[in-house]
Protein backbone atom coordinates (compact mmCIF):
# COMPACT_ATOMS: atom_id res chain seq x y z
CA UNK A 1 0.00 0.00 0.00
CA UNK A 2 2.76 2.27 1.09
CA UNK A 3 4.34 1.59 -2.44
CA UNK A 4 1.10 2.79 -4.28
CA UNK A 5 1.23 5.78 -2.68
CA UNK A 6 4.75 6.36 -3.44
CA UNK A 7 4.66 6.00 -6.75
CA UNK A 8 0.90 7.68 -7.10
CA UNK A 9 2.72 10.89 -5.11
CA UNK A 10 5.54 10.60 -7.94
CA UNK A 11 3.21 10.65 -11.18
CA UNK A 12 1.41 13.35 -9.76
CA UNK A 13 4.70 15.24 -9.73
CA UNK A 14 5.70 14.39 -12.64
CA UNK A 15 1.88 14.79 -14.47
CA UNK A 16 2.44 18.68 -13.15
CA UNK A 17 5.60 19.04 -14.06
CA UNK A 18 4.56 18.21 -17.35
CA UNK A 19 1.45 20.61 -17.58
CA UNK A 20 3.45 23.48 -16.01
CA UNK A 21 6.42 23.42 -18.78
CA UNK A 22 4.00 22.79 -21.39
CA UNK A 23 2.42 26.23 -20.46
CA UNK A 24 5.28 28.65 -19.98
CA UNK A 25 6.65 28.19 -23.24
CA UNK A 26 4.49 29.47 -26.38
CA UNK A 27 4.10 26.95 -28.64
CA UNK A 28 6.89 27.60 -31.94
CA UNK A 29 3.78 27.78 -34.11
CA UNK A 30 2.30 30.85 -32.44
CA UNK A 31 2.19 34.08 -33.68
CA UNK A 32 3.68 36.57 -31.34
CA UNK A 33 4.96 40.12 -32.43
CA UNK A 34 7.48 40.73 -29.65
CA UNK A 35 9.90 39.87 -32.45
CA UNK A 36 8.51 41.64 -35.05
CA UNK A 37 7.95 45.00 -33.29
CA UNK A 38 10.98 46.65 -35.37
CA UNK A 39 8.64 46.97 -38.75
CA UNK A 40 7.00 49.48 -37.11
CA UNK A 41 7.74 52.81 -38.96
CA UNK A 42 8.56 50.97 -42.03
CA UNK A 43 6.65 51.26 -45.30
CA UNK A 44 4.46 48.78 -46.04
CA UNK A 45 5.47 46.17 -49.11
CA UNK A 46 5.25 42.85 -50.14
CA UNK A 47 8.92 41.63 -48.97
CA UNK A 48 7.86 43.88 -45.32
CA UNK A 49 4.67 42.36 -45.53
CA UNK A 50 6.33 37.98 -45.78
CA UNK A 51 9.54 39.02 -43.59
CA UNK A 52 6.95 40.57 -41.15
CA UNK A 53 5.15 37.54 -40.94
CA UNK A 54 8.46 34.88 -40.63
CA UNK A 55 9.79 37.26 -38.08
CA UNK A 56 6.08 36.90 -35.59
CA UNK A 57 5.95 33.29 -36.71
CA UNK A 58 2.10 33.79 -38.40
CA UNK A 59 0.84 31.82 -40.95
CA UNK A 60 -1.14 34.30 -42.55
CA UNK A 61 -1.34 38.37 -42.68
CA UNK A 62 -4.07 40.88 -42.77
CA UNK A 63 -3.33 44.34 -43.27
CA UNK A 64 -5.95 47.08 -41.80
CA UNK A 65 -8.47 44.15 -41.22
CA UNK A 66 -11.76 44.69 -39.60
CA UNK A 67 -12.50 41.54 -39.12
CA UNK A 68 -12.35 40.73 -35.15
CA UNK A 69 -12.59 36.84 -35.30
CA UNK A 70 -9.19 35.89 -33.53
CA UNK A 71 -7.13 33.46 -34.93
CA UNK A 72 -3.86 32.55 -33.24
CA UNK A 73 -1.65 32.00 -36.30
CA UNK A 74 -2.54 35.56 -38.32
CA UNK A 75 -0.47 38.46 -37.75
CA UNK A 76 -2.31 42.22 -38.11
CA UNK A 77 -0.56 44.91 -39.58
CA UNK A 78 -2.44 48.27 -39.27
CA UNK A 79 -0.93 51.20 -41.39
CA UNK A 80 -1.58 54.57 -42.23
CA UNK A 81 -2.99 56.00 -45.43
CA UNK A 82 0.72 56.30 -46.73
CA UNK A 83 1.07 52.72 -45.83
CA UNK A 84 3.57 53.04 -42.99
CA UNK A 85 3.25 50.56 -40.57
CA UNK A 86 1.59 51.83 -37.26
CA UNK A 87 0.69 48.79 -35.52
CA UNK A 88 1.29 44.84 -35.51
CA UNK A 89 -0.83 42.63 -33.49
CA UNK A 90 -1.76 38.53 -33.44
CA UNK A 91 -4.86 37.62 -34.03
Amino acid sequence: MIQFFKISILASFLLLASFTSAQAEPSSQQCNTRWAQDFIGKYLTLAVKEEARKTARAITVVVNSLDRQHQNNRLRIQTDLDLKITHLDCG
